[in-house]
């Protein structure tokens, strides 16, 4: 295993040491936390150190990187590690520090701790692989259920607190707009400032809809300017000149040339009272 694989195997120890022998639950999830915020572990992962805690037992992994259940005392090298009982206690215990919206999100937490562990081949006795995500103990849960679910699961165990995450949206948004600004300044050769006023005038929202709706760029109505309308538009416009000056004479009713004219008029007149 490489170091970088020893430093995580020995993270993953530490927060199951804190987990099931300090019975600090919190503790040993915060590290969890890290893990997936520095993206050493997946959020399934994490999912599935929590089910092997809550079934009183630790986790190694394999040197494919996926996630071993094994005794606690192999782990963390004790006589005998955290039962199933005293590890749902924690996790109970845990529930209830929490505030009355989180404490939900937790619930789910523990449904999924438990039932995940009872995925695993085993019983994860000697070391099985998880082979499965977590189910509700009565019925397999719909997709719509486990997409939500995971999204519980994601708010509860991996976001920022309310002011970290404003000030990671505030800097994401601060680069994201100076990318913006550099590439207008890039494309179409203008001062920092033009470009600014050119986004914040809704510019780029426009060339956004033109693109959107296949409208003609400028280069397009210049070229028309330019050259004047097509061929085809002179003719039709011309045909519909000659048209509409027949019909003001009286002579655009059906049949024309058939009559001699005052027959039209009159007939225009009679439509028109």
């Amino acid at each position: 295993m490489s170091s970088d694989g020893s430093t995580l195997a020995s993270q993953v120890r530490e927060a199951t040491r804190l987990a099931l022998e300090e019975e600090d639950l919190k503790g040993g999830s915060g590290i969890l936390r890290s893990l997936v915020k520095e993206k050493k572990i997946s959020a399934t992962q994490q999912r599935q150190i929590l089910a092997a805690w809550a079934d009183g037992n630790g986790v190694t992994f394999s040197s494919a990187g996926h996630v071993v259940v094994s005794p606690a005392e192999e782990v963390l090298g004790t006589a005998g590690g955290a039962s199933s009982s005293t590890a749902l206690a924690l996790a109970g215990d845990h529930v209830k520090n929490q505030s009355e919206a989180d404490a939900s999100k937790a619930s789910d937490l523990l449904v999924v701790g438990t039932t995940a562990a009872a995925c695993s081949s085993g019983g994860g006795q000697g070391g099985t692989v998880l082979p499965c995500e977590a189910e509700a103990p009565s019925r397999p849960l719909t997709e719509a259920e486990i997409a939500k679910r995971e999204r519980d699961l994601f708010e509860q165990e991996l976001l920022l607190d309310a002011q970290e995450m404003t000030k990671e949206q505030k800097q994401r948004r601060k680069v994201e707009k100076e990318k913006l600004v550099s590439e207008v300044m890039r494309k179409q050769k203008k001062s920092r400032r033009e470009a600014m006023e050119y986004i914040t005038q809704g510019g780029l929202d426009a060339e956004k809809m033109q693109g959107e709706m296949g409208a003609p760029n400028d280069a397009y109505w210049d070229e028309v300017l330019k050259k004047g309308p097509p061929e085809w538009f002179e003719k039709a416009f011309a045909e519909y000149e000659a048209k509409m000056e027949v019909e003001k004479e009286g002579k655009g009713i059906e049949g024309e040339g058939s009559g001699d004219g005052v027959q039209g008029e009159g007939l225009e007149v009679a439509l028109t009272n």
